[in-house]
């Protein structure tokens, strides 16, 4: 993706896209569900792949779609996927903790929180 978003033989919108691609990996939220999702899915396509059996009965059917809640109840209280997803992305905070805290413009009339410090000239 690097390499699209800085060479100028692509067009400038697929170089911005990239461009924006690259920015959405490189955060801790991306990476993470990168992690969560490989682990659902690949638990679905498992499941989903032994329904279609001919001699499924429907108390095995109702057995599947149990061990699958069960399975999503228990990824809540998953911590090693966020240590997973920091080593993908080797990035260790999230991007709200990451952003600074914005200062707000006073008006004209407004007194800063802070007392002025008065200087007098002698």
């Amino acid at each position: 993706m690097d390499e699209i978003a800085d060479d100028n033989s692509y067009k400038p919108h697929a170089r911005n896209e990239a461009r924006g691609l690259v920015t959405a990996l490189e955060k801790l939220e991306t990476g993470f569900m990168i992690v969560l999702r490989r682990r659902v899915l690949n638990r679905f396509v498992e499941n989903s792949a032994r329904l279609p059996a001919s001699d499924q009965d429907i108390l095995t059917v109702a057995d599947i779609y149990a061990s699958l809640i069960g399975f999503i109840e228990t990824l809540r209280n998953n911590y090693d996927m966020e240590a997973q997803a920091k080593e993908l992305t080797s990035i260790d905070n999230y991007t709200e903790e990451a952003k600074r805290v914005p200062k707000r413009n006073l008006q004209y009339d407004e007194g800063s929180s802070e007392p002025e410090q008065v200087r007098f000239v002698t």
